[in-house]
């Protein structure tokens, strides 16, 4: 995982490995869960040329978004696959449709999808500054 220049940004790209699928998750829950120590974060998932991905990936996404620890308020998908465009139009509606706090969109090139998760991630956290405004 490496933080992009813009602060609260994360870039996971996945790699081929022989190390098992958990333990890579493992280790990734764990730096998102401490970098949402300070607030929310945003993911920049970069799948690259990669048409394909495990069945496990959406659960285990979903999953992380359902972690109290882990502030993921925004997740942008690098992928130019159609079929891994439509998947997470699918992921975005069903974390809609569980009231998740994520935004979720997919894009055809990492700096497009890091832009967007700066505004998205700077959106969210204006909106909730309103909100607590209008609690006080």
């Amino acid at each position: 995982m490496y933080e992009t220049n813009a602060t609260r940004v994360y870039l996971v790209r996945p790699e081929a490995t022989d190390e098992p699928a958990h333990a890579r998750q493992s280790l990734l829950v764990d730096q998102l869960r401490a970098a949402s120590r300070g607030g929310p974060v945003a993911v920049v998932l970069d799948l690259g040329a990669s048409a394909t991905v495990d069945a496990s990936t959406a659960a285990f996404w979903m999953g992380l978004l359902e972690d109290r620890e882990a502030d993921v308020a925004v997740i942008a998908v690098v992928t130019g696959a159609r079929s891994l465009r439509f998947a997470t139009l699918a992921f975005s509606a069903v974390a809609s449709f569980r009231h998740l706090p994520v935004e979720v969109r997919a894009h055809a090139r990492t700096e497009e999808a890091i832009s967007w998760a700066i505004g998205a991630l700077q959106r969210g956290a204006a909106a909730r500054r309103l909100a607590r405004l209008a609690q006080a």
